[in-house]
């Protein structure tokens, strides 16, 4: 499970801090109303803790349309039970994130993404929407506005990717494909020779993954198509009886001798790494074995599998963690710029000339351009792929409240120290992950404005956001710290 760093946490949308609603949020009951009103698929309610104000989304329903490859859902439906209700009609969306336990407003709001050149980020799959605004309007609109409407057709593309501060996301149709079973391989690849087939992947699979593991020179590439073989149901050329696991089972024994092999050839590959980082988080050494042990078990685990898309493309990301990724143009397939593999490598150079304690996996995706004006990907360019690389750092549950705060910290040093890198790439921090800097740090006024112009260098339209901010929620009743600090609207009212 992630830690919530970024604009949604756990719930679809935070709104600003209020603590009395009918005081600070004139338009709040109006609002409440709406949502009631909107049809049963959706029940949105207020509450408030912490001196802040949520909106929470918790019934939905889906209707699907097969003929049209569509289906219409509430905003609080999650990932999984889309995909399991469009499973009974042969359906599944056109493309998913590995975890799947997200709301669909949520997800799309953030253009959140798989991975595959040829798919974009996925609000691209919306094709309709029903939005509800403070002010008391409820509109809904499409991806083709057969009016010729230009306004609404600029307010949708900027609300597909609106960070919920454009409206409230109520209903969304989204476009979704044939089910598919796919055929996954792993194998193995070494930082050296990673580049030399790399653009023969990404042109030739549908889904291509790339784990990079800090202090080795290890790189487990995933790659995976459609599989139209019906006797390959279910195929799996690992070996049956072989115990990847093992090179965690033997550091784990060596460095907690209270477990024997027996409790610890019983545990997943994703508990035996919380385990063994849990023994020191922030010790470099440790955490290099740690790395080595788990690229063993990439290097025992390659081969392939065919299963349903939904469950080669999920998976057990592993405990409590904070994640911080980033996004930028390759270009074109045909240029070969290599600047993915090349940024990745600047980065594990950087993780061993400054001793990060990284951990496993440095985790990197492809995705096609989307057309959503706000999105970490978008482009006017058809042929444009970006790439998405994400670094991790793990928060064991046994760590003490110090514990888990030096952990922040120490990943808070990690992600400044990747800003030069960042600058040279253009890229930009993916919106479910983004967060401020630490406002206790000596540098965070240069940090915060270092943040505020990459933006704008990356071209995401900030003054136009702002005017739709400013013109559908005047008052400010779906913003937050985030949001106003990062757009610089400290007082809507009078901008």
């Amino acid at each position: 499970m992630e830690q919530g760093l970024g604009l949604l946490g756990p719930l679809y949308l935070q709104t600003g801090l209020v603590s009395q609603t009918s005081m600070i949020m004139p338009n709040a009951a109006i609002l409440y109303r709406y949502l009631l009103w909107i049809t049963s698929k959706v029940f949105i309610h207020y509450n408030d803790k912490r001196s802040k104000q949520y909106l929470k989304v918790f019934k939905f329903s889906s209707v699907v349309d097969p003929r049209r490859l569509l289906v219409t859902v509430g905003a609080g439906a999650t990932v999984s039970s889309v995909l399991k209700e469009l499973q009974k009609h042969g359906l599944t969306l056109q493309n998913f994130s590995s975890i799947q336990e997200q709301q669909i407003a949520g997800w799309t709001q953030v253009a959140a993404h798989g991975t595959g050149c040829s798919l974009p980020t996925v609000d691209e799959m919306i094709q309709r929407m029903t939005v509800v605004y403070p002010s008391g309007g409820l509109l809904t609109f499409s991806k083709q506005d057969s009016s010729g409407n230009n306004f609404n057709q600029r307010l949708f593309d900027m609300t597909r990717v609106g960070l919920g501060s454009l409206g409230v996301v109520s209903e969304l149709t989204l476009s979704c494909s044939p089910a598919m079973r796919l055929r996954e391989t792993l194998s193995i690849e070494s930082t050296a020779t990673v580049a030399h087939k790399h653009y023969d992947r990404l042109t030739n699979y549908r889904h291509v993954r790339y784990m990079w593991m800090p202090f080795t020179s290890t790189v487990a590439v995933v790659v995976s198509n459609p599989c139209h073989d019906p006797t390959d149901s279910e195929l799996s050329t690992v070996p049956e009886g072989s115990l990847p696991t093992k090179p965690l089972i033997d550091l784990l024994l060596t460095i907690k001798p209270e477990f024997n092999f027996q409790q610890a050839s019983s545990l997943s590959f994703s508990q035996l790494r919380d385990l063994l980082i849990d023994y020191s988080p922030l010790n470099v050494d440790h955490i290099r074995r740690v790395n080595q042990a788990e690229a063993a078990f990439w290097q025992q685990s390659t081969g392939s599998r065919t299963a349903d898309s939904t469950e080669i493309l999920g998976f057990d990301c592993g405990g409590e963690q904070l994640v911080y990724e980033v996004c930028f143009s390759i270009g074109s397939l045909k240029e070969q710029s290599h600047k993915d593999t090349a940024f990745v490598k600047e980065l594990l150079q950087l993780i061993e000339d400054n001793n990060i304690p990284a951990a496993c996996p440095i985790e990197q995706r492809w995705t096609a351009r989307s057309t959503a004006p706000m999105s970490p990907a978008y482009s006017n360019d058809p042929e444009e792929v970006f790439t998405w690389v994400g670094v991790i750092m793990y928060l064991p549950s046994t760590q003490t409240d110090l514990q888990r705060l030096q952990i922040k910290r120490k990943f808070d040093e990690y992600t400044t120290l990747m800003a030069p890198l960042l600058k040279k790439y253009n890229a930009t921090v993916h919106w479910a992950k983004i967060e401020l800097p630490a406002d206790d740090s000596p540098t965070y006024k240069d940090n915060l404005k270092e943040m505020k112009e990459r933006l704008k260098t990356r071209g995401v339209p900030v003054d136009e956001f702002n005017r739709w901010r400013r013109l559908l929620d005047p008052n400010g009743i779906l913003s937050n710290q985030l949001i106003d600090t990062l757009f610089d609207r400290r007082d809507i009212r009078e901008a």
